[in-house]
């Protein structure tokens, strides 16, 4: 029989369905600051049980109960409709399955076609990623999130793929396909995945699109991009990853992978027009744009990367850029940036860059990071100028610029590094050598590391506990490959 989460007022179709789903997936252990605050005053008042994979709509918004017309079942799209109809933060839970869109229909914000829109406060909680698919069969975008009473919202456990929408949009204009988060809205997001969105359309954002504050756990943005455009030189729409923006925008992340996506502009995240970003933990591989491959922090307030691996990217300017107008400030600690390269050809430079007529700028600041490998590209393989924050870095060319650096610096060092391959954490990362082993600054050294195995490790195997530079610490013995 249905047993429902103690204390929980559950709401549910006729007749009453044998299956539920565990509630508590762990979302308080990552929720920070006055956010937390948020989600814990945010309990759901109603749970609504799916029940079945029919794309179907609500019998009667509003009157309590998530019932079709046809079959007197709780589809997805009927319990949304029924929780946007009432107040409160409730709570759909979505058994293993397909959910596949079957109601074609542009510009509905009612949910009643096309893709979901939110409207109030509500936690949608999937199987898990691998389990819980919800497919837009290329009909329409996904999850539109509103500003308008929505306040609070968590989607877990799930993942949303194939959406499409290839309408043109003027200049100034933009649209999410998989996700789009509108200014006021607080998200949080665990255990997500976002796959296989596609736009041929001028300034769309194939992943999220997002002017509010996400906070998230275990998510990936994946091989998302212009389908006319397979080898990326010449994608249509303009980020393929996220695109993040507005004076008080966020996104926190932590245990990711955004891989496989294609951009005219920026391949993986795009940050303009003020916001704050902070990645923890987490792989940035495989993206593709003629402009910046992974991350474009044109118009960031503040940009943090903590245990972060860029890899293997391919774009014409940097697989980092960072803008000189708005002197943003960015901190890599402990990352492993190397093997990105152009896309049509030689970069401007491989690895980190910031904007042209800033020679000496040092606003992007490392510590305990790896940036060896990258290009080669016409002015620089690995930057153009780069800070040394705590020291304890790695820069394998010496052309790249490292101002203030200091005596535990390595420039013009081969940080002996492996192919990109599973270690056992939530995403792929590479061993290291010698030269980066036990070599980090003490003072920057990060508590744990991208795999989540807590620093400092006796790398080498002199009896000395020392941090390893770069995004994983090495055991005296290395890890077998997975």
């Amino acid at each position: 029989m249905f047993e429902p989460a103690q204390g929980a007022n559950v709401r549910y179709a006729e007749p009453r369905m044998s299956r539920w789903l565990p509630r508590d997936r762990g979302m308080a252990t990552y929720l920070v600051g006055s956010l937390l605050a948020v989600a814990s005053s945010t309990l759901p008042a109603v749970d609504w049980q799916v029940d079945t994979v029919t794309d179907t709509v609500d019998a009667v918004p509003g009157d309590g109960v998530c019932r079709d017309a046809a079959k007197h079942q709780c589809s997805l799209r009927a319990a949304l409709i029924e929780a946007n109809a009432l107040p409160g933060t409730d709570r759909i839970l979505l058994p293993a399955g397909i959910f596949q869109f079957t109601r074609p229909g542009l510009d509905d914000d009612a949910s009643a076609s096309g893709d979901l829109d939110i409207h109030e406060g509500v936690d949608i909680v999937g199987a898990g990623s691998a389990l819980s698919i919800i497919d837009g069969m290329a009909l329409d975008r996904m999850v539109e999130i509103h500003a308008d009473d929505s306040g609070s919202v968590r989607i877990e456990g799930l993942t949303l793929r194939n959406g499409r929408d290839d309408r043109p949009l003027a200049a100034a204009e933009s649209r999410g396909i998989g996700l789009e988060v509108h200014a006021g809205v607080q998200l949080f997001l665990f255990d997500v995945v976002i796959r296989d969105q596609h736009s041929r359309s001028l300034g769309s954002v194939l992943g999220i699109r997002n002017h509010g504050c996400i906070i998230g756990k275990a998510l990936r943005v994946l091989d998302n991009r212009d389908p006319a455009s397979p080898d990326g030189i010449a994608p249509t729409n303009r980020v393929g990853g996220i695109h993040t923006s507005g004076q008080f925008s966020c996104f926190d992340i932590e245990d990711f992978e955004f891989s496989g996506n294609d951009g005219r502009v920026t391949g993986a995240l795009l940050v303009t027009d003020g916001g704050t970003v902070s990645l923890h933990r987490g792989l940035i591989a495989g993206n593709r744009s003629p402009q910046v491959s992974a991350v474009n922090l044109v118009g960031a307030t503040t940009a943090l990367l903590e245990n972060v691996t860029l890899s293997e990217n391919r774009g014409d300017t940097a697989a980092l850029l960072s803008s000189a107008a708005t002197w943003v400030p960015v901190q890599l600690i402990h990352c492993t940036v190397t093997r990105n390269i152009g896309l049509t050809g030689e970069p401007l430079f491989g690895g980190v860059a910031i904007a042209e007529g800033t020679a000496g700028a040092t606003k992007i600041a490392l510590t305990n990071t790896i940036l060896a490998g990258n290009g080669p590209g016409r002015l620089g393989d690995d930057c153009n100028a780069v800070a040394s924050e705590l020291g304890g870095n790695i820069i394998g060319n010496r052309r790249c610029q490292l101002v203030n650096a200091r005596a535990d610096d390595q420039v013009g060092v081969d940080p002996g590094l492996g192919p990109l391959v599973h270690l056992g954490g939530f995403a792929r990362a590479h061993t290291i050598g010698a030269a980066a082993t036990d070599h980090a600054a003490d003072a920057g050294c990060s508590r744990e590391d991208q795999l989540q195995i807590l620093r400092p490790i006796d790398g080498d195997g002199d009896g000395s506990k020392r941090c390893d530079i770069g995004a994983i610490e090495m055991p005296a013995k290395p890890r077998a490959l997975q």
